[in-house]
């Protein structure tokens, strides 16, 4: 069984503004679903990739499950922050 994590939906820079730790959010999250008896995470559809770093680098302080991670990024490959995934078309 697998269990899923999804982005926060806000920026970094509002998380620090409004006192939240991301990768606190993302550590109680993905504990919760290994003590649920998830046997793989899979994060999905981060927009940020500096967000699904720090959701991998919280998973991987609990557990070596087996993780799937997916980026959801714009036609040409880019996410928000401008980071290209791929070369172009």
């Amino acid at each position: 069984m697998a269990g899923s994590v999804g982005p926060l939906g806000i920026s970094a820079d509002e998380a620090e503004t409004r006192g939240i730790d991301r990768a606190a959010v993302f550590h109680e999250q993905v504990a919760g679903l290994l003590d649920g008896g998830a046997d793989a995470i899979f994060f999905e559809t981060f927009l940020d990739y500096d967000e699904l770093e720090l959701a991998l680098g919280a998973k991987m302080k609990l557990s070596k499950a087996p993780t799937i991670c997916s980026l959801a990024c714009e036609s040409e490959g880019r996410l928000s922050s401008g980071l290209t995934l791929v070369g172009g078309f």
